[in-house]
């Protein structure tokens, strides 16, 4: 996140696909299966108080990305950052944020009866498992990886995703 504050071009925003950005909707990916797994460990919640639970730490996450990255700026700067500069960095973080939704939603589908809380719990989970998996297909895909190659970054990525969950098993 030590990429300078460059507010874009009037009317035109970075693209999505900027390893940064890419950084951080990874991270989200992580970060939010992360804590489906360690807040579904808690019996007395239902998947409504996990996806709260969930989105509201995914909250103070972003507004502490943005807060270092905006200091860090600041002292890099020397100066005080306009506007445009400050909103760019809420904007470039963002994607992090955006990587709660699917899990938040599908735990709101417990809240509402849709699903049972342990079948939205274990469907978010999953889900963040498979987009590690995508995430991982999609970089060798890139790269121009062989098919072997594919499924060995397949595998790296699932078994990251598979050692969060069995984190989840050992620590509770």
């Amino acid at each position: 996140m030590s990429e300078a504050i460059a507010a874009p071009p009037a009317g035109k925003l970075p693209p999505m696909r900027t390893p940064a950005r890419l950084s951080r909707a990874i991270y989200g990916n992580v970060l939010s299966t992360s804590l489906v797994v360690a807040f579904s460990e808690d019996d007395d919640y239902s998947s409504g108080q996990v996806a709260l639970a969930v989105f509201v730490t995914g909250l103070v996450f972003y507004i502490a990305h943005v807060y270092a990255s905006l200091l860090a700026q600041l002292y890099s700067a020397g100066r005080r950052l306009t506007w445009s500069e400050a909103g760019a960095e809420f904007y470039a973080e963002w994607p992090l944020v955006q990587a709660f939704f699917p899990p938040v939603i599908v735990l709101l589908l417990g809240a509402v009866g849709v699903l049972s809380d342990g079948t939205a719990e274990t469907i978010a989970i999953a889900g963040g498992v498979v987009a590690m998996v995508l995430w991982g297909l999609a970089i060798g895909r890139r790269e121009l990886l062989s098919p072997w190659g594919l499924v060995l970054m397949a595998l790296v990525n699932a078994a990251f995703g598979v050692a969060i969950v069995l984190l989840k098993v050992l620590v509770h």
